[in-house]
């Protein structure tokens, strides 16, 4: 008896063994993606592949390095094993249901570019040829506009209003450092993701969102519209996250559209607590407003850069500017008829 209690103890520590060494190569693995290094991401992948075949966050890692290289074939695969082995995840459904998308967009995009292109020699039945080509394209055009009306886009179904963002306790780890605080790698994006999803507004996707554990920051990538205005988005999502996550003290912010990153912009606390002074709002209305007053380490940088606002003090003596101006702040007020946050120039 004792005997087989104690084999049962040594199969346990060996499973929890190989669970933590897992967790540390596909953090590893996901810290080579992050540089760049996809041969090497994927190698170390597939090592803990060797040992736990039906681990599903293995197949999800993989699927993202091979989506951003543009290998979407590749990339909705993985993902498609990744739900095999884990049907009730959330975000790889939402990065399937994307790159499926984006695989159709070129389906058809390739398909209309061959059409459009006329033989050197004309025909008879040229006109009758390309009106059934044409009619073909609309039929497939209609078919995969019928597929994303009934297939969710985004993780966040609605709008956090700026003005009441939502208060709350997100406690996550991140896995781009090889640190694991709690639960498994995947776990922890999927808690995370989960926790911040209702901060994005309706019509942007939440494509992947991760915090590290050394100072609790957050970096989170969005996918945007075309007519979508990044800056604004950036100053909504990082104020509304700062207010979930409480032990967060700075957000970035990635957006994507095309597949290509446009904006990053980081928000720190310093910053949120200027902007929520009394009748700060009512003077400086407006989203892009916010996103002068909130955004920092922009990329690229705004066509008309604000002056840093002045951070909230009761005790601090007026400071002179360079052209003389004396400013300074008591609450919400400033001498010199200039307020303690930052103006369009």
């Amino acid at each position: 008896m004792a005997s087989s209690e104690s084999i049962h103890t040594s199969g346990e520590s060996r499973l929890a063994q190989i669970a933590e060494q897992n967790s540390h190569d596909l953090a590893r693995a996901n810290l080579l993606r992050m540089r760049g290094n996809y041969d090497a991401a994927i190698d170390q992948c597939l090592s803990v592949l060797k040992r736990a075949p039906e681990d599903p966050d293995a197949h999800t890692l993989i699927g993202d390095i091979y989506a951003e290289q543009g290998d979407l074939g590749q990339a909705a695969q993985w993902y498609e094993l990744a739900l095999d082995l884990n049907p009730e995840s959330a975000p790889d459904r939402q990065k399937l249901t994307y790159v499926q998308q984006r695989i159709n967009d070129r389906e058809v995009a390739n398909a209309a570019q061959q059409i459009a292109l006329p033989p050197a020699t004309p025909h008879p039945w040229l006109p009758w040829a390309v009106m059934g080509a044409v009619a073909v394209i609309i039929g497939i055009g209609s078919f995969l506009l019928g597929m994303r009306r009934d297939v969710p886009t985004t993780i966040g179904k609605t709008t956090i209003p700026v003005s009441n963002p939502i208060e709350g306790t997100g406690t996550v780890a991140s896995h781009e450092f090889g640190i694991n605080i709690a639960g498994s790698l995947a776990e922890e994006d999927r808690r995370l993701m989960n926790s911040v999803a209702g901060q994005v507004p309706a019509g942007i996707a939440l494509l992947w969102a991760y915090q590290d554990p050394r100072n609790r920051d957050i970096v989170v990538t969005l996918r945007a519209r075309p007519d979508d205005a990044e800056r604004v988005i950036a100053g909504e999502v990082g104020r509304g996250i700062l207010h979930q996550v409480a032990g967060a003290s700075q957000v970035t912010v990635r957006t994507e559209k095309g597949a290509q990153i446009t904006h990053i912009a980081t928000i720190d606390r310093a910053r949120l607590a200027i902007t929520e002074q009394a009748g700060w709002s009512d003077a400086h209305p407006g989203g892009e407003a916010l996103a002068d007053a909130l955004l920092t380490q922009e990329w690229p940088q705004p066509t008309n850069p604000v002056p840093n606002p002045t951070p909230p003090s009761d005790s601090t003596p007026p400071a002179t500017t360079g052209n003389g101006n004396s400013v300074g702040t008591t609450g919400s007020e400033t001498t010199s008829g200039t307020t303690g946050t930052p103006q369009s120039p």
